[in-house]
C-alpha cells in the first residue's frame, strides 16, 4: 500500500501537469506558433475525450495479454511521452503532426484511468481507499494550479514580472520558441509518470467481464439510472 501511494502522488503531480496541456497550453501553441486549422484544433480539444473512448480497447487488450495492470499503464503513458516529444519538436509549419502527437499524449494519459481504478481496488484497503485517493488528487490540483501560472507567465510574462524579476523579459526574448520547453515539460511528465506507473505492484485483471470492450453496456438493458444518466 505505501509503494503504491507514494507512486500515486508522482503520478498525480505529472497528471496536475497533463490537465493544464489538455485544458489550456496545447491548444493556445496550436493557435498561436503552429497556425493550426479548424480540425486541428478541435484534434487537440478532444484529446483527452479520445483516450477515454479508447479505454475499453486497453481494457481488453490487456486482459488478453495476460499483462499486470501497471505494467500496460505505463507503456501506454511511454507511447504518450514519444508522441509528445514528436509534437514538441516539430517544426512550425507542420500543424497536423504536432495535433496528432497532442492527441496521442493526452489520449494516453486518459486511456489509463480504468487499468489505475483497478489497481486502486487491488493495493489500496477498503476502509482507506477514498482517503489515500483523495489525498493524491489534492497534489494533482495543487500542481494544476502551479503550472498553469508558471508555464503561462514563461509564455507570455505579464507587466509586473520584470519589476519583480529584473531582466526577465530580455532573457525570454532570447528564446523565441520557448514555448517549446512548455511541450518537453509535458513531455517528463508522461516520462514520469510512466515510471512511476511502473513500480506499483500489481496482477493481471480477473474478471471474466473483462475479456470483452463493450461489456459495460449491458448496464444500459440492466441498470434503470445508469440509463437515465446517458439519456440526460
Amino acid at each position: 500500500m505505501q509503494l503504491t501511494y507514494r507512486q500515486e502522488r508522482w503520478r498525480c503531480v505529472c497528471a496536475g501537469l497533463l490537465e493544464t496541456a489538455g485544458n489550456t497550453f496545447l491548444l493556445l501553441l496550436a493557435v498561436r506558433h503552429f497556425q493550426a486549422g479548424s480540425v486541428a484544433k478541435a484534434l487537440v480539444a478532444g484529446g483527452g475525450s479520445g483516450g477515454l473512448l479508447l479505454s475499453p480497447l486497453a481494457v481488453n487488450l490487456t486482459h488478453r495479454l495476460g499483462w499486470p495492470l501497471t505494467r500496460a499503464a505505463s507503456r501506454i503513458l511511454f507511447l504518450g511521452f514519444l508522441a509528445s516529444v514528436v509534437a514538441a519538436l516539430c517544426p512550425r509549419d507542420f500543424a497536423g503532426v504536432y495535433a496528432v502527437g497532442c492527441v496521442l499524449a493526452l489520449a494516453s494519459a486518459s486511456t489509463v484511468i480504468p487499468l489505475m481504478t483497478q489497481v486502486y481496488q487491488d493495493n489500496y484497503p477498503v476502509e482507506q481507499r477514498g482517503q489515500l485517493y483523495s489525498r493524491a488528487f489534492m497534489l494533482r490540483i495543487l500542481a494544476a494550479i502551479v503550472f498553469g501560472f508558471v508555464g503561462g507567465q514563461w509564455l507570455e510574462p505579464d507587466p509586473w514580472v520584470p519589476h519583480l524579476l529584473p531582466g526577465v523579459i530580455t532573457a525570454l526574448e532570447q528564446f523565441p520558441d520557448r514555448f517549446r520547453l512548455v511541450l518537453l515539460t509535458f513531455a517528463g511528465a508522461l516520462a514520469v509518470a510512466s515510471w512511476a506507473v511502473h513500480r506499483i505492484p500489481s496482477e493481471p485483471f480477473r474478471q471474466p467481464a473483462a475479456a470483452h470492450p463493450l461489456s459495460g453496456w449491458r448496464f444500459v438493458h440492466t441498470d434503470r439510472w445508469f440509463r437515465q444518466a446517458l439519456i440526460a
